[in-house]
């Protein structure tokens, strides 16, 4: 389910022409937020409860890796603006601010699912290495150069982003010493790793309550 099927869609119309007097539109959506953005700079972020959940807890995961964020430096944490949280018509919203990303390819979010499920296991990187080598090994001929082809691409890409599988590790740990936590990086509806311009690989919103 996205934001937009629950909230009330008056609120949401008031919503977008708040932010679009400030020269934002909305770019994206998910379960608990949407995403608004001008045409450079930071995005704002806005997170919403469903009707029977109030905001906060809607909101939990995200505040729970904000409060993460500033205990722990790494260049694979976003950059947080001004978390401000406010009031339209009778809904409760969080606004945030936070440097602008890009999505991953296909065979970059393969691997970071690779990398949760070593990371949830508490295994060293080299199960990740190990992983993505099987990618081929039980396909019928006709289908393994193809297979090949991916599983070295993706060798590639996990070795050039590792530094990123401590994070994922000390998350993982993170979640599991709070009660109702746990580790949301990669789902049905997406990745919660995206990117910077310079190829950083950024974690978002690894968290749901």
């Amino acid at each position: 389910m996205r934001v937009t099927e629950y909230i009330n869609k008056q609120t949401l119309a008031n919503l977008k022409k708040q932010l679009s007097a400030k020269g934002y539109t909305s770019i994206g959506q998910g379960v608990d937020a949407v995403v608004f953005a001008k045409r450079t700079g930071d995005v704002i972020k806005v997170l919403i409860g469903e009707r029977h959940r109030k905001t906060d807890d809607a909101a939990g995961g995200f505040l729970a890796f904000a409060k993460f964020c500033k205990s722990v430096k790494s260049p694979h944490l976003p950059k947080f603006g001004a978390i401000v949280k406010t009031t339209i018509d009778t809904e409760e919203i969080y606004q945030v601010s936070v440097e602008r990303l890009y999505e991953l390819t296909e065979d970059e979010k393969d691997v970071v699912w690779e990398m949760v499920r070593s990371a949830e296991d508490d295994q060293p990187f080299v199960d990740v290495i190990d992983k993505i080598k099987e990618i081929g090994s039980k396909v019928l001929p006709q289908y393994k150069k193809d297979r090949l082809r991916i599983r070295n691409t993706q060798l590639k890409i996990a070795e050039e982003n590792k530094s990123i599988f401590p994070l994922i590790k000390k998350l993982s740990k993170y979640a599991g010493s709070v009660k109702g936590l746990s580790l949301d990086l990669i789902n049905d509806s997406g990745s919660n790793v995206m990117k910077r311009r310079d190829g950083t690989w950024v974690i978002t919103d690894p968290f749901v309550l």
